[in-house]
């Protein structure tokens, strides 16, 4: 793999710790950083012809959170953790991988894993985790599902005028 795509995605990764601490929804709802977050990542996953693409830009996410200290020491592990499964899931799709509502499903699909993360996380180590304790688990899969599916979409809009602009 060429340097120059291993920065590109390594700075993906950087550029959603940014969004995230910019941006900051109001909503107070679970999962909404994923809108920005999958975006993100599938845009690095389907720009890339590295089989690892989105794990290397979710890299650069978990980096940038430990050296910002903005987020919790699980974070860096939940980037990792929702790299590996888009990057699973994408390299699992075959031809699939070029329909545009498989990428918004792999992006929904990799975003709850973060959910069910912290979901494990507190049955594992009785951590409290206070949005999951206070609304309860279904409520806060559907926030993880429904901001990765938006985040999703927003990423295929993002990769079909990439791959426009790319091809003019």
């Amino acid at each position: 793999m060429e340097s120059r795509q291993v920065w590109f995605l390594l700075g993906l990764g950087c550029t959603a710790v940014v969004l995230h601490e910019t941006l900051r929804w109001p909503l107070g709802l679970p999962g909404r950083h994923g809108i920005e977050l999958m975006a993100t990542l599938l845009l690095a996953r389907c720009l890339s012809n590295y089989r690892l693409a989105a794990t290397v830009a979710t890299a650069g996410a978990a980096s940038t959170a430990m050296l910002t200290g903005a987020h919790g020491a699980v974070v860096p592990v939940d980037y990792l953790l929702m790299g590996l499964v888009l990057d699973l899931l994408y390299g699992l799709g075959g031809r699939l991988r070029e329909q545009p509502f498989y990428l918004v499903c792999i992006a929904a699909g990799s975003h709850f894993a973060k959910g069910l993360c912290h979901w494990l996380l507190l049955l594992g180590t009785g951590r409290p985790d206070a949005t999951l304790l206070r609304h309860g688990l279904s409520y806060v899969s559907l926030g993880y599902l429904g901001f990765g599916l938006l985040g999703g979409l927003a990423g295929v809009c993002l990769v079909q005028s990439s791959r426009h602009l790319l091809r003019d």
